[in-house]
């Protein structure tokens, strides 16, 4: 079943996503290579981009879900003394240079902290952060935008209703300019069921209680369940049928409208109110979707967590604290900076608390730290606005 996640794209040498662990829905594309080739095949990025010019007289945009490219474009370079990052742009360079040959157009999307609401004005940028979970606002940027494709390697990705294909970073061949595309409406045809199944599909073999080998016997069960507003009336008796558990409906239901896209939404993310605050959350937003401060600022300011993931340390010595815990003093500092024109809660005055995700040793990630922001000396209640984050340049 499919759920929320926040997330940052970390450090590339302590995070990098690999393949045995492809994010969407479990068991899915296994699936589709090993039993539905008609779904799951090879096409020519080339040829295909042709026929899209042809059929559609439109510029052929390729969303790319960058946080799951990463592993793929990094390869075989060496990492452990922090990286070939020189050689690894070279090869950034490269794959962009391979996609504009065949007259493409790349727009990279990178998972940034997850909050509910987003900023989908188009903005004229090829490199995004997202704000929501980045899949969903991959698939509602390429729907929105008529986009010729995406590419990346979450089956998730089958299951919106998105842009024309989905193409696989895994599979990738620059030379070639090949790769895999899957196929979600030739997956619907093979399983006997219509697209719009296919998130209902997606959030019952999605977990641990149905395997992935039973898709296509799930598949008959849910062909014979209604669409639309009587679908989900019809979820307590899924949820008993399937989980033994009518209680499980609402996390069914939750799961569907994860994947649905509306491209009707408003497409302002601008806040209505006028006051300072606002406008300083709106202005940050704007400048972490478009990458201009990193994905910490907005996120602290929106109330989200801190996290950090493992850092290359052993944390069984005992002469030094973990760099978690040696840096906590200094992010103390920067939240009270990041915080400091927030209104508090009834006019009390309390410095806001952020709540910290930090490896820091055995059990650390059991439970958040809770650690509160230093406020900053003074009385300068425009702080931000005067660093220039309100009515100026960053």
């Amino acid at each position: 079943m499919r759920g929320k996640g926040r997330g940052y794209l970390c450090w590339l040498m302590v995070k990098l996503p690999t393949w045995e662990g492809t994010m969407g829905v479990k068991g899915l594309q296994t699936y589709m290579e090993n039993y539905c080739p008609e779904a799951c095949y090879r096409v020519s990025i080339k040829d295909l981009i042709e026929t899209y010019r042809r059929e559609t007289d439109r510029e052929p945009v390729i969303v790319v879900d960058g946080s799951s490219c990463l592993r793929r474009l990094y390869g075989d370079l060496e990492w452990i003394q922090g990286g070939q990052l020189k050689e690894y742009v070279d090869i950034c360079v490269s794959f962009v240079k391979a996609f504009e040959s065949v007259g493409a157009r790349l727009v990279f999307y990178f998972d940034g902290a997850t909050i509910e609401r987003k900023r989908p004005t188009w903005i004229e940028r090829r490199v995004r952060s997202s704000i929501r979970e980045c899949d969903e606002e991959i698939a509602e940027y390429a729907l929105r935008n008529r986009c010729f494709a995406i590419l990346g390697q979450d089956t998730d990705y089958i299951i919106f209703e998105g842009a024309h294909y989905y193409l696989s970073i895994m599979r990738l061949d620059l030379r070639t300019m090949t790769t895999l595309n899957y196929n979600r409406w030739a997956l619907a045809r093979y399983l006997g069921i219509q697209p719009y199944h296919l998130p209902l599909l997606a959030s019952l073999v999605g977990n641990d209680v149905v395997p992935a080998d039973d898709l296509r016997s799930v598949a008959g069960y849910v062909r014979n369940l209604p669409s639309g507003p009587a679908m989900f009336q019809a979820l307590p008796a899924v949820a008993h049928t399937v989980f033994y558990d009518e209680r499980r409906a609402r996390q069914l239901e939750s799961s569907i409208r994860s994947y649905h896209v509306d491209v009707h939404a408003s497409s302002s993310h601008h806040v209505r109110s006028t006051s300072h605050w606002d406008m300083v959350l709106t202005k940050a937003c704007e400048l972490h979707v478009q990458c201009e401060i990193p994905n910490l600022l907005w996120s602290i300011m929106a109330g989200l967590p801190y996290e950090q993931s493992t850092g290359m340390e052993d944390f069984r010595l005992a002469d030094l604290p973990p760099s978690a815990t040696a840096m906590r003093a200094l992010r103390q500092r920067i939240y009270g900076l990041l915080t400091h024109e927030k209104p508090r809660k009834d006019g009390d005055g309390v410095h806001p608390t952020i709540e910290e995700w930090c490896m820091s040793g055995p059990h650390s990630l059991q439970r958040p730290a809770l650690v509160d922001a230093v406020p900053v000396p003074g009385r300068n209640t425009h702080f931000i606005a005067g660093a220039g984050m309100v009515g100026g340049e960053v």
